[in-house]
């Protein structure tokens, strides 16, 4: 995949337009409405020349880090606290249809370092 374009192309997500590349999630409930969301993101991609991809492996995905990459849940495959956890990795969000700054966002280095205590074995004193 060609890295984003130019600075100078927009796209529009969620009824907002950027300039830059996105790391995003949209969180949807069912498959109607993930296709309401993201479908037009995908046309406005198409019709700028982008080509669009979907990762399975979360593995592949550093190497697509130069373009927006859009996660998308269904919030109704997961429990609360997976969810919390989603949106704390993700700096922009989709909730409603509407694109969003995450205040809730933690950068990567601290998240890890959380998951890191969450799974350490605790002493007894």
């Amino acid at each position: 995949m060609e890295p984003w374009p130019s600075p100078t192309k927009q796209v529009r997500l969620a009824g907002a337009l950027f300039n830059r590349p996105l790391h995003i999630c949209a969180f949807c409930n069912g498959r109607d409405e993930e296709y309401r969301v993201m479908l037009p993101f995908i046309k406005g991609g198409f019709d700028q020349g982008h080509r669009a991809f979907h990762v399975v492996d979360s593995r592949r995905l550093p190497k697509y880090a130069n373009n927006t990459v859009c996660c998308t849940y269904d919030v109704s495959r997961f429990g609360a606290a997976l969810v919390m956890d989603m949106i704390r990795t993700h700096p922009m969000v989709i909730v409603g249809g509407g694109l969003h700054e995450n205040p809730l966002w933690v950068p990567p280095d601290e998240f890890l370092e959380e998951l890191r205590q969450r799974t350490a074995p605790t002493s007894v004193v």
